[in-house]
């Protein structure tokens, strides 16, 4: 699975805004291989997506929408608890598309929901499909996903389907979503340090004593922890961290951490970086010894702020050549020095929040090739996504 839309409307800082996650243009000498679906060459979408803008425009909250979305597809059920909606007068909305390689289908998932008193209802949802052809583009199949949305006639079989809670029971649609056999899979690590993964994650200790000793060179050791079961085999139970001055930490399977506060924060942002990369590092595993391609969502929100520059471009590029067949990551910065790796523009997208609403700017809008320059139209501000420092200015130039 991958996403290759998402509109966002009354929800936190958006108002209708839509991040385009598909291209319509076969790329040239691209960094990245892999950006189509296999039998249906014509359909590109971005594996990689860097998100960058100022503070409070909208990269962590666009997290929180998505995880509820891939949540949802898991369990059929919608939890709006973590959504804020901006204007309690209006509904909110979510929409996204997205594809299953195995189905060969394009679907879409809508989401109305609704303010009652202090918190947010699901009114109605919907469910949209339609199979891939070998000779369309992401546009084009998506105009056909369209034109089955916009009908909203109920079908399951076919090519085309559609279903939604107007015309079935909360039992009957976590059904008809169930039979859908989707193939689903992520790790979401947010800045206000939530973490959600489908399944439990075991951190791999070659990772952990890497990252770790790289972040923080007074790191001296990383050892298992493990307890024998009743049968007298030896289950790991987590890792023991031992600093040079005899400081000691014990992290769980999970990436959970005793005595967090002994950790710099960049090294403590290690830890979580550590816990993702080995999910990443376990689906690649997993593809190649099953034969099958996997896919997995991956999201790490602005993990990297405390981190030197040169090595938060360092384990971007790795998580990116350890992407399985269909693996997306979505990474939020601010660091503008990412902007200068080797990826293809449209692999980067800008927050712009003017007004109090967030709207996201390709970076193909105003700049068409893949080189360098990238950076200097962003530090030129020719997307308008630099923040006003005007009330800084003047402050700064007071007698």
């Amino acid at each position: 699975m991958a996403f290759t839309k998402i509109r966002i409307d009354n929800l936190f800082c958006f108002e209708n805004s839509i991040l385009d996650l598909s291209f319509s243009r076969p790329p040239i000498n691209s960094s990245l291989e892999g950006e189509y679906i296999d039998g249906f060459e014509k359909f590109y979408f971005k594996k990689v997506c860097i998100v960058s803008g100022a503070n409070a425009s909208g990269k962590t909250s666009l997290g929180r929408v998505m995880l509820s979305v891939l949540r949802f597809l898991s369990s059929g059920v919608f939890n709006p608890e973590p959504l804020k909606i901006t204007d309690k007068r209006k509904p909110a909305y979510i929409e996204v598309d997205f594809f299953q390689s195995h189905l060969k289908c394009l679907f879409r998932a809508g989401v109305w929901l609704r303010a009652m008193d202090e918190s947010v209802v699901v009114e109605k949802i919907a469910m949209a499909s339609v199979d891939l052809r070998s000779s369309e583009s992401c546009a084009k199949t998506t105009k056909r996903l369209d034109a089955v949305w916009d009908a909203q006639k109920f079908e399951l079989n076919g090519q085309n389907r559609f279903f939604s809670t107007e015309n079935a029971n909360s039992k009957e649609f976590s059904q008809y979503l169930e039979d859908l056999d989707f193939v689903l899979g992520w790790h979401f690590i947010l800045s206000e340090n939530q973490e959600n993964t489908d399944k439990i994650s075991r951190i791999k200790k070659n990772v952990l004593n890497s990252i770790l000793k790289t972040f923080d060179n007074t790191v001296k050791s990383v050892s298992g922890l493990t307890l024998k079961d009743d049968e007298g085999k030896e289950d790991l139970q987590g890792y023991s961290v031992v600093f040079n001055n005899g400081d000691r930490v014990i992290i769980d399977m999970e990436g959970d951490i005793t005595n967090k506060d002994r950790l710099s924060r960049g090294t403590y942002e290690a830890v979580k970086i550590s816990h993702l990369l080995s999910g990443v590092l376990e689906d690649k595993i997993e593809e190649r010894e099953f034969n099958f391609p996997c896919s997995g969502v991956y999201f790490l929100d602005e993990k990297m702020a405390f981190t030197h520059t040169e090595l938060e471009k360092m384990m971007v590029t790795l998580i990116i050549s350890k992407l399985c067949r269909y693996g997306q990551f979505i990474y939020t910065t601010h660091n503008y020095d990412i902007l200068s790796l080797d990826l293809p523009t449209h692999s980067y997208t800008f927050t712009k929040k003017v007004d109090g609403v967030t709207t996201f700017v390709e970076a193909t809008t105003h700049h068409k090739k893949n080189d360098r320059n990238l950076l200097n139209k962003v530090k030129n501000d020719c997307f308008a996504t630099i923040p006003d420092v005007s009330l800084i200015e003047e402050m700064l130039f007071e007698d």
